[in-house]
């Protein structure tokens, strides 16, 4: 008597990826389940070599193969091959994701712009939840077309977002469902770990969360290394349900930059200490305006730039450095807050 499929289901969900590799082999009953669970997530990594040509090639030739994964991870280059061997991997990329109709979360990360992937989304019928996806990777026609993406990150060098690029950011937002949005954020490099800016401005209210980000990194970047975060804000009066969601996902940061655009940031200074007490490994903290040029920088803050460090920094005792829109900067020393340069 056959085994229910849920049992079977129960008993391959516990296997290793060797185990089910062999049963997918050898034994016939469970063979559909076991191939099941072994495409459903795969993740391409450059040591792999030409296995991973190997595996696109698979996925390529047998589409109902294709058609099992549902989060697959992938990049377009490595050193490890040769240089015909990386147009065979594009290629190959590109064949099995037009296959991948049930495809939900994709990573890919591009060494540079690749007319043949970006004209291979337009030919896809997978319908994505989350895309994490080079800079140079432009789907903006199909972007606007995929109402049930969740999550949109970006693989960035670490530099502010163009006002185009948050114009761009905002449209993709605002077509998805007010409780539920689209959550946009790019993922950069620093010299000490890696910076996530994300632009809660564009989700207000408490629909917002850094859930889905930490979500989305999972298998791609460890949570300790994020020790850098960057929010854009309409104003500090949003703080509260931000902070304590990226409190609560990235316990590590420890330098925080706030990009506002309403420049009364002076206003919060009982809100501000409760906030950033959250983030307990908090020393850095750096507010700018969306625009930052010179004559924006200017408000009523600077006349109480170290009465807010202080007031900002009462709960959050490794907080020693602050940093406002006109570049001065309050420190922390023996005889409290202080000045240090305009």
């Amino acid at each position: 008597m056959p085994l229910p499929l849920d049992i079977i289901h129960e008993i391959l969900s516990r296997c290793s990826f060797q185990t089910l590799v062999s049963v997918a082999l050898v034994n016939t009953s469970f063979h559909h389940e076991a191939e099941r669970l072994l495409y459903r997530k795969i993740k391409l990594t450059k040591p792999m070599g030409p296995r991973v040509i190997r595996c696109l090639t698979t996925l390529s030739t047998i589409p109902k193969k294709a058609a099992l994964v549902q989060s697959f991870s992938a990049f377009t280059y490595t050193e490890e091959l040769t240089a015909e061997q990386n147009e065979l991997l594009v290629e190959g990329l590109c064949s099995s994701l037009i296959g991948m109709v049930s495809l939900q979360h994709l990573w890919l990360r591009l060494r540079s712009k690749s007319e043949l992937v970006e004209s291979t989304f337009l030919r896809c019928k997978f319908v994505l939840q989350t895309l994490c996806a080079s800079a140079c990777l432009d789907v903006t026609a199909w972007l606007l077309g995929q109402t049930s993406l969740r999550c949109l990150g970006i693989y960035e060098a670490n530099e502010a977002p163009s006002p185009h690029k948050l114009e761009l950011y905002r449209s993709f937002v605002q077509r998805t469902p007010v409780d539920d949005p689209l959550v946009v954020f790019n993922l950069s490099c620093a010299n000490d770990g890696l910076i996530i800016t994300t632009f809660a401005a564009f989700s207000p209210g408490p629909a917002w969360s850094a859930k889905i980000i930490k979500s989305s990194l999972t298998g791609v970047a460890r949570i300790v290394d994020i020790r850098h975060f960057h929010l854009y804000l309409e104003s500090l009066a949003e703080i509260e349900n931000v902070i304590s969601s990226v409190a609560i996902c990235f316990p590590c940061v420890y330098y925080l930059t706030i990009a506002v655009r309403n420049a009364d940031i002076h206003i919060y200074p009982d809100t501000m200490p409760a906030v950033l007490a959250l983030l307990p490994q908090l020393e850095y903290l750096h507010i700018h305006f969306w625009d930052n040029s010179d004559a924006a920088a200017g408000g009523k803050y600077q006349d109480y730039r170290c009465q807010l460090a202080a007031a900002w920094a009462a709960k959050c005792p490794k907080l020693a450095w602050i940093m406002f829109p006109d570049q001065g900067s309050s420190h922390l020393n023996r005889e409290g807050w202080n000045q240090v340069w305009m």
